[in-house]
């Protein structure tokens, strides 16, 4: 009987683990997201195969590059590339679990060929299962490929990205963040004080088993050191006291310094994190509108913003780069637009490998539109901060710089707090917060003023 359970616990996690991939490429989703789709239409409940799902999912698309390499040098590329999808993904989740993953599975290699049987028919299989006896033998030699190809396969990322962090940043530092890109991201709560007082939040996740450490300079947030279990489990997060929020992310906020009395304009804005912590900074006393483009968004952001207590925030669904604001005059601007993502790369393994250098490009143009959207509404002696969680030169100075040029009543000022390091190009004041040195998603944030 116990057999049989553990059985159907294997088949279980395979299949969905197969449905995941199969949503994650098709729809080009994240994995979580897709994992939710997947759950939900095969029904699986049980705690233990919902967990080796989500892992052999998430794991066999963070090492994509190298388990397609070692399945390409078993079938052979022209007959590997001819699969189709399904038993590409098949395939995958096999060569991952018995030649990449480092934590042998208890299961053996004729256990998953076994549930995989019992899940699909013989016909789906018939293509790799001659090739599968080889597998745990298989010598496979990095030795052969080019050194750009190897780093490439070591760090699991696509060759182009390791190129160009070579190109823009040097060898040594492209080396550093894409080391610091394979470790696990620390994570970062903000405490909602609008709900309750910190050290009451504090004695309640303690008592959850949360080891939480203060961040310096940066108020209410807390960097997470141990646990026992996910912050979204926690009594404090169901009841919207506290709020995931990495440091590079409340970095932006306060070097923004909302003062109360002032009117300040969120420009991209959903899903609304850091406007309840432009609201908190400024302890309630700031006339807030929200924007962006979105309407699901949107919609999440009203439900943070009702979960939060916040109220004075005003939200509206509108293309950044035509504001229908009238004549209105802001103190302050907060511009987070659309970004590449290459400083989070290691939050969704399935993005880095659907990312373009055109991709990137087409992102810099709508950044430097939505940034002179955003000056046009930025009264005399007030401040822009421009923030991306990304790490290319194309979407943060060279924004910054042409800005600058074509807008001389303008100009880059030292931010209020020092963090990370300088800016590219000479523009030091502009800040560059890296995984590795800084334990946070990289970021690049400047801080414009008018004169």
């Amino acid at each position: 009987m116990r057999g049989c359970l553990i059985e159907f616990l294997l088949a279980d996690a395979l299949k969905l683990a197969i449905e995941t991939l199969e949503i994650v490429w098709s729809t080009k989703t994240s994995v979580k997201s897709a994992f939710y789709k997947a759950s939900e239409k095969h029904g699986v409940s049980d705690i233990r195969a919902l967990r080796m799902a989500y892992r052999i999912a998430y794991e066999s698309i963070k090492n994509l590059n190298l388990v397609d390499a070692i399945a390409e040098f078993m079938l052979g590329k022209e007959r590997y590339s001819m699969l189709p999808s399904i038993v590409k993904n098949i395939l995958r989740v096999i060569v991952y679990e018995f030649k990449v993953n480092q934590n042998p599975s208890r299961y053996s290699l004729a256990d998953y060929t076994s549930a995989f049987r019992s899940i699909y028919s013989w016909k789906i299989l018939q293509p790799i299962e001659p090739y599968l006896g080889r597998l745990t033998s298989l010598s496979f030699d990095q030795a052969k490929f080019s050194e750009l190809d190897r780093i490439a396969l070591t760090y699991r990322q696509p060759k182009w990205i390791v190129e160009y962090l070579e190109r823009t940043l040097g060898r040594s530092l492209a080396l550093e963040i894409l080391e610091g890109l394979q470790s696990e991201p620390k994570i970062y709560i903000r405490i909602n004080t609008f709900k309750i007082g910190l050290n009451e939040c504090l004695k309640m996740l303690e008592d959850e088993g949360f080891k939480l450490k203060p961040v310096d300079k940066i108020p209410y947030v807390y960097v997470l050191e141990d646990y026992e279990k996910p912050i979204p489990l926690s009594k404090a997060y169901r009841d919207g006291l506290i709020q995931v929020q990495d440091l590079s992310s409340c970095y932006s906020v306060v070097l923004l310094d909302p003062k109360p009395g002032e009117r300040i304009l969120d420009l991209c804005a959903a899903p609304g994190i850091k406007t309840s912590y432009l609201v908190q900074l400024a302890s309630g006393e700031v006339d807030i509108i929200s924007i962006d483009v979105s309407i699901k968004r949107i919609l999440l952001m009203k439900s943070l913003m009702e979960k939060s207590s916040i109220e004075n925030a005003g939200i509206i669904v509108a293309d950044g780069r035509y504001l229908p604001l009238a004549n209105i005059e802001f103190d302050a601007v907060l511009l987070d637009p659309p970004c590449s993502g290459t400083g989070i790369l290691h939050r969704d393994p399935s993005f880095k490998w659907r990312l373009t250098y055109k991709g990137i490009t087409k992102f810099a143009s709508l950044q430097y539109e939505l940034l002179e959207s955003a000056s046009r509404y930025v009264k005399s002696g007030g401040r822009i901060v421009y923030s991306t969680c990304s790490l290319t030169l194309e979407e943060n100075e060279l924004v910054i710089e042409r800005f600058l040029r074509l807008n001389p009543e303008f100009y880059l000022s030292k931010p209020k707090l020092m963090l990370g390091s300088d800016g590219l190009r000479g523009l030091n004041y502009a800040r560059r917060l890296y995984p590795h040195r800084d334990l946070c998603n990289g970021f690049f944030v400047a801080v414009i003023r008018r004169v």
